[in-house]
């Protein structure tokens, strides 16, 4: 469909024309959401918001367990000008059901996602809220179509994990402009009056570093395959081992500090590539550069990196964590299956209590309330041996 409006209002004209024509009559069952995501090739939010327009409009009536029916006064009211229907239609604020999209940066199987989706349905459900799931595959090309699609289907609110900080920024704009509401979690944009729901990630990262140092450990390694700066979890997981170590009188030892090691990687000319072979071996040349270097503790980004680095001590006989303590972040489920993820030492989010939060958020501004805020989620850490 071509047309600039959106399209939950083209289905709704054609729809109209539909009545108008008299192919449906008044004691048979209206289009269902099915149908019309099949006949006009849109999602099930762009059909459940064009029936709940209809049926604000006065043109049809939906009953529970029966269907939609054709109103008996459907044709006077599409027989009235515009200024009369516009009288008819009742604003988005007053429909009985809102339509929240959720936006995921990958299936809510993996990780804790599935926790954080069950926060956010235990609110909204209450409330009477559609929600519809959309996975963005840590692709943030995809996100940006999900978003921009979302953008035109006449959605109540969105809650977005994003894949990677605010590489969307110009969309994301694009929701405040539109007055939709839009809630981030585990992320924020500096100076953007949205609303995020955010983990402690500083206080996770301090909580961390000073457990380390309670427990002996003078060197301690911060490991991170991307840029500290890409995601603002991350950034403030930094931040908070660099406050321990200041707070300590250590201070940040730079030489400690492995970062943007997916770049460096990339970076490296034809002759150090077959030096390190894959980025496996490169890891593995960079933790046991760590060890030489006398580090005994190592804080990575997140529970998926500290897993690699285990996998790289035991690969150089590394023993952990009598030689090398590990520390991740998120406490994910699959550590549980894997092998030395009983020995990674991590920050365990509230997932739920974020989803709820969320849930709580987004309602708010769909009934008026002004963005802006931020709300930051406790965590605790979980020494799981």
């Amino acid at each position: 469909m071509s047309d600039k409006k959106p399209l939950y209002k083209q289905i709704m004209d054609k729809l109209k024309e539909r009545i108008k024509s008299g192919d449906f009559e008044y004691d048979a069952p209206f289009v269902t959401e099915d149908r019309i995501t099949k006949e006009y090739g849109v999602s099930r939010i762009t059909a459940i918001r064009a029936l709940e327009e209809l049926e604000h409009d006065g043109l049809i009536n939906r009953k529970r367990g029966s269907g939609s029916f054709v109103s008996k006064n459907a044709m006077s009211i599409l027989g009235k000008n515009k200024e009369d229907n516009a009288a008819v239609t009742i604003h988005k604020k007053n429909r009985d059901i809102s339509l929240v999209a959720l936006v995921m940066p990958f299936d809510i199987k993996l990780g804790n996602m599935f926790k954080c989706f069950d926060g956010i349905n235990s609110v909204l459900n209450k409330e009477n809220c559609f929600v519809s799931i959309y996975n963005a595959n840590r692709s943030v090309e995809n996100e940006e179509k999900i978003l921009r699609s979302l953008l035109e289907q006449g959605i109540d609110g969105v809650i977005c994990y994003p894949v990677r900080g605010g590489r969307n920024f110009e969309v994301y704009n694009q929701f405040l402009v539109k007055k939709i509401p839009l809630v981030l979690i585990d992320n924020y944009i500096e100076n953007m009056p949205m609303s995020y729901i955010v983990s402690d990630n500083s206080g996770g990262g301090k909580a961390l570093c000073e457990y380390a140092l309670e427990h002996g450990h003078k060197k301690i390694g911060f490991f991170c395959r991307g840029r500290v700066n890409e995601t603002i979890s991350i950034r403030d997981r930094y931040m908070g081992y660099a406050a321990a170590l200041e707070e300590k009188g250590l201070g940040v030892n730079l030489d400690y500090v492995y970062a943007n090691i997916d770049d460096k990687y990339e970076m490296l000319t034809e002759e150090e590539r077959q030096q390190y072979g894959d980025v496996e071996n490169y890891l593995k040349t960079i933790v046991n550069r760590m060890h030489e270097q006398g580090i005994s503790c190592v804080l990575c980004q997140n529970d998926w990196v500290a897993i690699q680095v285990y996998n790289c001590c035991k690969a150089l006989d590394i023993s952990v964590p009598n030689e090398m303590c590990i520390m991740g972040f998120d406490n994910i489920s699959e550590l549980d299956e894997m092998d030395g993820g009983n020995k990674i030492i991590t920050v365990e989010q509230n997932f739920f209590e974020l989803g709820v939060k969320a849930g709580e958020t987004v309602l708010r501004e769909i009934n008026g309330e002004m963005p802006g805020i931020k709300y930051i989620v406790p965590v605790k850490i979980a020494v799981r041996n």
